[in-house]
């Protein structure tokens, strides 16, 4: 009687679900979005947009190709041993080669956002550019504070203020300051000036942290309630006639003006 051995057939379907690898480009796409937030040559929506697209693009590659490397295996053989080892040594080395290309491209990011936040931590991001105009006056100690601003004023009453500009532009920049006294028309729309006397006219140029400080007198020409004393800053210089329109900041004050006593 003939001796027959048995025949094993093993079979392999790909399994569907994603990949470690997936994973671990989504962390290192992430962690490069991380570091480009640090960075003063992107803006700050830019490397989130980017990363999540790219982690998105990678992950779908990566997946496809997993699949498509995965196709039904049948393996005929007369011992399972003699179909299953080399099927395993094909994998793992295959497995081995892209985990060691992941792990170092997870390394490197690592060490881009370490440097990134290390950079942003010795050399600051600048702020935004700005400048501050503002308006002081003095009290009865000598300080200058934004408080105790005249409402109530005499026709040729003189009333003094100071005037301020603080320049964070990150460049040196000429200034001029422009004080008008306005008679206006306002309704729920619209302010209209009926009648405007320029009072003042200031030109300084500062760099960039510099300060600039100017006390002046107020004397009232015109008479009339809700009057306006209207300062206006202009980046540069101002030529008549007066664009009111193209001032880089504006400040005003309301003031009632009666006939001298």
């Amino acid at each position: 009687m003939l001796y027959q051995q048995p025949l094993y057939v093993s079979i392999r379907r790909p399994v569907r679900r994603v990949p470690r690898d997936s994973w671990a480009i989504l962390a290192v796409v992430s962690l490069l979005g991380l570091a480009g937030q640090f960075t003063p040559w992107v803006t700050r929506r830019l490397p989130t947009v980017v990363a999540a697209g790219t982690a998105t693009v990678l992950a779908i590659v990566n997946v496809s190709r997993s699949q498509a490397q995965a196709p039904l295996r049948e393996c005929v053989a007369r011992r399972y041993r003699e179909c299953k080892r080399p099927a395993q040594v094909t994998m793992s080395s295959h497995g081995s080669r892209r985990g060691t290309i992941v792990q170092i491209l997870l390394v490197a990011s690592v060490l881009v956002a370490v440097g990134s936040v290390g950079y942003a931590i010795a050399a600051p991001e600048e702020g935004q550019s700005v400048t501050e105009f503002y308006l002081l006056t003095e009290n009865e100690s000598g300080d200058l504070v934004a408080d105790n601003y005249p409402t109530e004023v005499q026709r040729g009453e003189n009333r003094s203020l100071v005037v301020g500009i603080d320049n964070h532009e990150h460049e040196r920049t000429t200034y001029t300051v422009v004080v008008e006294l306005q008679r206006v028309a306002s309704d729920a729309s619209d302010t209209r000036i009926r009648d405007t006397r320029e009072l003042h006219r200031f030109q300084t140029t500062l760099g960039h942290g510099e300060s600039w400080r100017n006390q002046h007198t107020v004397t009232p020409r015109m008479t009339g309630e809700r009057l306006r004393l209207h300062y206006r800053l202009y980046r540069g210089s101002t030529t008549p006639p007066l664009n009111r329109s193209a001032a880089y900041r504006e400040l005003y004050l309301w003031l009632n003006v009666t006939e001298a006593r």
